[in-house]
């Protein structure tokens, strides 16, 4: 900790710094973050292949993901919008 306290100033200038722990703990979150945004990627792909399907299929899997996930994001809105 105390050499990142004293690059702090000089990593500031960088952006905005953050002790993640001991040695190794910062790959571990930088992996973490990958395989998020893997994930994501891969779901917004989905996404937009389901949303090219015809109508009548598109209505089923919105039922579909509705009963799946209720609370999740893309439920906000609702099935004519989509």
């Amino acid at each position: 900790m105390a050499k990142f306290d004293g690059s702090f100033p000089l990593l500031s200038a960088l952006g905005r710094p953050t002790y993640m722990g001991p040695v190794g703990s910062g790959q571990v979150a930088k992996l973490a973050n990958q395989l998020i945004v893997a994930i994501t990627i891969g779901a917004v792909a989905e996404a937009l292949h389901l949303a090219e399907m015809p109508v009548a299929i598109r209505q089923v899997s919105w039922r579909l993901l509705r009963a799946a996930s209720p609370t999740a994001a893309f439920c906000i809105c609702t099935e004519t919008e989509w």
